[in-house]
């Protein structure tokens, strides 16, 4: 079973599954000098990287076995081995989770009757109460609002069973879940290594914690059609009030329904007036087929080193919760919207040395009030919309990123004052390389060392306002420089196609100023 392979990852003393990978994947800048001495020598390369990613997509689509396989172990076999990296230096953050403030008596908890109309109005005093109705009609009308809980005490899959929530008959998938569970504050939930749990959806059957939930090398299916009181429900596994998860080297298909963070398949969904009992980690999972892994209103979270594989909306949604850690994870197959979506305040959060192969609109999304987020040393390859996406934040960071054929823009800073892009390695994007837009008056955006190959435009402007451009390679972009409301200033960026003079541009021509503008608050040049 997969989760063993990744537990045995683990104790050869490996950083995780992209973590060691970064040292080749993310890599094609380090053999990219940033001034580099003949453009079609750049262009070759970049060339060369794009088919190895290429062949690596479609072996993970039609290889079984190889999705099996450590990425790191893929990467060699597609002779991504060769190329060096300047981004291993993406450092993970291995800080270790605080303990869990919770006082849990030293044995199985007590089961009770719980109402779930109560679970749900604490969910709902954040989330709001959308898609409610398709839950409390899903256990079907013989129980009414009355729901398996538990409290007081630790809860294993034998406790379940005993307290006749499981069917252990005739499924390949593992015992089934056949009731609701709600699990209260003072309890623990514990899936251990080699717990397999399949959740009925014809059954109505979901798990709601309020505790502590810790998952270790386990799985956690959907079994059954439809549920026959509520065709939208499918079964989910939620963490609420101030609850804390730990998932590392499990396997979750299948779970999550609606349109809101509650449900949508695995969900830490913080109540602000609650104090959190714990921090989550989410680590080594395989995720197929959910909806979205959710982490909302939860403070310092770590999501590193998942592969997510045709999900049914954002692979990874991050609301009101800040210094987040989303690092080294892989994201591959179907994907309608962003891989990674971070709203709400979800500030001083990094995104780091993630693997992005093919999705739809923007891989990486910061927006809504997320400010001081550093996107750093990810590769983005084929999306059908922008690579990475800024809008609506300030003081972020999009640096040493590889964003290599998408449809549309590969860096987007959009109302987002203070915003650095820092070499990054651009190539192939059907709009602009790097567009920058509505921006506040007077504000400064930071364009530095980025290398920009083949893109249907260079630098591409519309109300951007200052610009500050030093040492950024467009030698292989010629003769696509500018566009937008930039293009009459074609001509200062042609005169420079390695960004030796750094210069402040803006719609209306170059500005001379003594120093440049400082970045968000630090010194000038």
């Amino acid at each position: 079973m997969r989760p063993c392979r990744w537990q045995a990852m683990a104790r050869a003393g490996r950083a995780g599954i992209l973590g060691a990978a970064l040292a080749t994947a993310l890599a094609l800048t380090a053999a990219l000098p940033l001034q580099a001495a003949n453009a079609n020598d750049t262009a070759a390369q970049v060339s060369q990287l794009r088919g190895r990613l290429s062949t690596l997509s479609a072996t993970l689509e039609t290889e079984a076995a190889a999705r099996a396989l450590p990425l790191d172990a893929l990467l060699v076999q597609h002779g991504l081995d060769q190329v060096a990296s300047r981004l291993a230096a993406e450092e993970r953050d291995n800080t270790p989770l605080r303990p869990a403030r919770i006082n849990v008596p030293n044995g199985p908890a007590a089961t009770d009757r719980s109402d779930l109309r109560l679970a749900l109005a604490i969910l709902s005093q954040s989330f709001s109460a959308d898609d409610n109705p398709d839950v409390l009609l899903a256990p079907g009308p013989a129980g009414g609002h009355e729901v398996l809980g538990f409290r007081g005490g630790h809860v294993t899959l034998a406790d379940l069973d005993a307290a006749g929530a499981l069917d252990r008959s005739g499924t390949e998938a593992g015992p089934r879940l056949i009731r609701p569970v709600i699990l209260w504050e003072d309890t623990i939930l514990r899936l251990s290594p080699g717990d397999r749990l399949a959740l009925s959806r014809p059954d109505g059957a979901f798990i709601i914690s309020f505790g502590q939930v810790q998952i270790h090398e386990a799985e956690l299916t959907v079994d059954g059609g439809v549920n026959p009181y509520s065709t939208e429900f499918v079964p989910f596994l939620t963490v609420g009030g101030g609850g804390s998860l730990v998932m590392e080297d499990t396997t979750v298909r299948g779970l999550g329904f609606g349109w809101t963070n509650k449900f949508s398949g695995v969900s830490v969904v913080a109540h602000p007036f609650m104090p959190p009992i714990g921090t989550s980690r989410i680590a080594r999972n395989d995720f197929e087929k959910i909806v979205t892994l959710v982490l909302a209103g939860a403070a310092d979270v770590h999501v590193t080193d998942n592969r997510f594989h045709d999900v049914r909306d954002n692979a990874l949604r991050l609301a009101r919760g800040p210094r987040a850690r989303v690092q080294g994870n892989l994201f591959f197959g179907r994907g309608p919207t962003n891989a990674i979506r971070l709203l709400d305040g979800t500030s001083d959060a990094v995104m780091s040395g993630n693997l992005l192969l093919g999705g739809k609109r923007a891989g990486i999304l910061v927006g809504r009030g997320s400010d001081r987020v550093r996107v750093t040393g990810n590769v983005i390859w084929r999306r059908d919309g922008a690579a990475i996406k800024f809008d609506g934040t300030a003081c972020g960071q999009v640096a040493q990123n590889i964003a290599i054929d998408g449809e549309q823009k590969g860096i987007e800073v959009r109302h987002s004052p203070g915003t650095l892009v820092h070499r990054n390695l651009i190539s192939g994007a059907h709009s602009s390389a790097i567009w920058v837009s509505a921006q506040p008056v007077g504000s400064v955006t930071h364009l530095t060392e980025n290398i920009l190959v083949r893109n249907g435009a260079g630098l591409a402007t519309a109300t951007a306002h200052n610009i500050v451009l030093r040492g950024n390679d467009l030698t292989a972009q010629m003769p696509r420089l500018v566009s937008g409301d930039l293009i009459p200033q074609n001509a200062i960026v042609a005169q420079d196609l390695r960004g030796r003079t750094p210069v402040l541009i803006s719609a209306g021509g170059r500005k001379d100023v003594p120093n440049m503008p400082a970045i968000c608050g630090g010194e000038g040049e």
